[in-house]
């Protein structure tokens, strides 16, 4: 399976990466900066608008990259696309520990798990920027060869996963998370 996987990335992964020719840099600061938008924009949803949906969906997030993706990615272990020279990544980006295993994206799972979250808390003002931003960030990281189309692929599937099994299990956590919520309310948080 791993080996058909291979042949649909390359096939598919190449031609988003002829795109990398037009306006270079605007792919990188996508490919890089795209998915840390997400926590500030939880910190505004916490405090303007929902604290459990932000937690919900920052939990989701959490349990997608930390939680599901180094499980998977500890058990293939597969090696990010050739990189492009001309753009030097930097080895390390402010909190995704780069260059680590390709499969699955970290970017696609945590950035579907909140996107996801919010659509399943009924949230539906904000998906077209959550939407944008996914897609952007995604799409980015495949012209920049930071991923495979597959990695991608099954970033959002990952992603997907974590947001129901959060969504499933709100009750139990919307009853440990609400005192805290009360209790950080208290002191202005």
């Amino acid at each position: 399976m791993l080996q058909q996987l291979i042949v649909f990335d390359e096939r598919f992964s190449y031609g988003f990466q002829g795109l990398v020719v037009v306006l270079p840099q605007l792919w990188k600061a996508l490919a890089i900066y795209g998915v840390y938008t997400i926590p500030f924009f939880l910190v505004w949803y916490w405090f303007f608008r929902d604290r459990l949906i932000a937690l919900r969906a920052a939990l989701a997030g959490i349990v997608a990259w930390f939680g599901f993706n180094n499980v998977i990615a500890s058990l293939v272990g597969r090696e990010r696309p050739p990189q492009i020279p001309s753009l030097n990544f930097p080895a390390h980006e402010f909190i995704f520990d780069r260059p680590g295993p390709s499969f699955p994206s970290d970017h696609a799972a945590f950035l579907t798990a909140v996107t996801v979250s919010f659509y399943l808390a009924g949230e539906r003002k904000t998906l077209p920027y959550l939407i944008a931003v996914l897609l952007l960030t995604v799409v980015a990281r495949i012209v920049t060869a930071q991923h495979w189309v597959g990695d991608i692929l099954v970033g959002i599937l990952v992603g997907a996963v974590a947001s129901k099994l959060i969504w499933l299990l709100r009750r139990h956590i919307d009853a440990v998370c609400q005192p805290l919520i009360k209790a950080l309310q208290k002191v202005g948080l």
